[in-house]
């Protein structure tokens, strides 16, 4: 599994934070050509667990489930594509080459 896209979610994203919130992430990632093959990509990913003591929740989509999901215009992807640079923790070429055609999901058909 190849990671294209990390980036902040939830109340740290929007400024809504405290001192015992948590640490949110989306995440897309490409599956390996091996679990293609063997038709056992995941659709997507749910970690928890502590970083530093701090609890964390990670969701990573496969690609093909981000743009079904980005095509339909849900929340969890349209955020993903418009957080700020600042918010982006890891990125990619083809991350970079959606946010920058992220209009062409916006449709009022």
């Amino acid at each position: 599994m190849t990671i294209l896209a990390k980036v902040l979610s939830g109340s740290r994203l929007y400024g809504l934070d405290g001192p015992s919130s948590d640490w949110d992430h989306k995440s897309i990632h490409l599956p390996s050509l091996r679990d293609c093959l063997l038709l056992r990509a995941p659709r997507n990913v749910h970690v928890t667990g502590d970083i530093n003591g701090v609890k964390a929740e990670s969701e990573s989509f496969a690609l093909q489930e981000f743009l079904a999901l980005a095509s339909r215009g849900e929340d969890v992807a349209i955020t993903t594509l418009h957080v700020g640079d600042k918010d982006v923790i890891e990125t990619s070429s083809a991350f970079e080459e959606l946010r920058v055609n992220k209009h062409r999901f916006y449709t009022k058909r």
